[in-house]
């Protein structure tokens, strides 16, 4: 059942109340709502993907965002990059929250300040923009962490329309790994989300739920893919 408006649900909402479902796994969407907090009060076992803000609120599958966005920051270091800014997407969503917590915590171990640029949406769009605004108030940046891929991708766009070269002068780093990721000029570094794994621990926590075992969350790792163009041999894939 899609849940994209209020009607919907509404409508979600009536149907599980009417015991229609045995368990119920949520998407919960970008923003939050109260679906989650009015479905947890049924007794339909109700499990989540992705953390929700209330963390405590209902079991949920989510990925080592923090760990993933320090894995990345932590990339950069390691290539030499040092003053690092930071495409984040819009602060209310708790997966930004974590990976810029991974982020900043990185930064800091290497004695770093963030600089940082929220983004209106997770759009291309919103990514260019963003980093156009980074990169104005901050020239001298030798490298952008970008929430999303799509978010990296966008910066990708706004680095060449100010004349910069990537890798050589900003190195672009995103997360996800989506398809696109690995067809961008050049090809992106990211963080790998494991979709496949995240899906069988949702069956397998809601399988859990209605049989009235005890539950707990799941946190999935995260994996750096590092690519590189072939006339760059200090990279490597990590695949």
């Amino acid at each position: 059942m899609l849940a994209d408006t209020a009607e919907s649900h509404r409508r979600i909402a009536a149907h599980v109340e009417a015991r229609l479902a045995d368990g119920v796994v949520l998407l919960p969407p970008d923003r939050g709502d109260t679906l989650a907090e009015r479905l947890s009060r049924t007794e339909v076992p109700l499990v989540l993907l992705g953390k929700p803000p209330i963390a405590s609120l209902v079991p949920y599958v989510d990925v080592d965002n923090a760990g993933g966005a320090a894995a990345a920051t932590e990339h950069l270091l390691a290539r030499g990059r040092r003053r690092i800014g930071m495409v984040c997407g819009p602060m209310d969503l708790v997966t930004v929250q974590d990976r810029l917590a991974g982020h900043r915590a990185a930064l800091q171990r290497a004695g770093l300040t963030p600089h940082l640029a929220p983004a209106d949406d997770l759009t291309r769009a919103a990514g260019a923009a963003a980093t156009l605004r980074l990169l104005t108030d901050s020239p001298s940046l030798d490298a952008v962490f970008a929430a999303t891929d799509q978010l990296a991708i966008g910066a990708l766009e706004a680095a060449r329309e100010l004349g910069r070269r990537v890798p050589e002068d900003l190195a672009v780093v995103g997360f996800d790994d989506v398809d696109a990721a690995s067809v961008t000029t050049p090809a992106l570094t990211t963080v790998r989300v494991p979709v496949a794994e995240q899906a069988l621990a949702l069956a397998r926590l809601l399988l859990s739920r209605l049989e009235g075992r005890h539950t707990t969350s799941v946190v999935l790792p995260t994996r750096l893919v590092v690519r590189s163009r072939p006339d760059a041999a200090h990279d490597c894939h990590l695949e």
